[in-house]
Parts: C-alpha cells; structure tokens; sequence
C-alpha cells in the first residue's frame, strides 16, 4: 500500500541503512489492518487514534461477557 514502492524494494533489498542516529529508530511497519488512508507519512496521534479505535472495536465485538 505504500506509495514509495521504489523506497521500499530498496529498503528491502539493501536493508535498513544508518546513516544518522534518527535511523536507528526507523522500522517499517505493516499498519494495513487499521484502515488508514494510503499516505506517505502519518503523524503519532493519527496512529494512536486508529490503533485505539481498532482496539475499542474489538472490544466491543466480545461483548458484556468479558470479565475485566
């Protein structure tokens, strides 16, 4: 889904290359399950709101039976 598919074979390929201490904490991650729209970048809150909403409808799919 990415649109930096070029981007992606090369980071495939070559592996994550370090070029400065930002890299270290760069990973790729498959977020496909959280509906996004296709964008290059997404920002923090965005993410958090999808996963926390993704966890509230699982949730709520268990129904009242679950003992919390």
């Amino acid at each position: 889904m990415s649109r930096d598919k070029k981007g992606i074979r090369k980071l495939a390929q070559q592996g994550q290359i370090v070029s400065s201490v930002h890299d270290l904490l760069k990973e790729p991650l498959v977020l496909e399950f959280l509906g996004l729209d296709e964008q290059t970048r997404y920002s923090e809150s965005d993410l958090e709101t999808a996963i926390l909403n993704q966890i509230e409808r699982f949730l709520l799919e268990l129904g009242k039976g679950l003992p919390l």
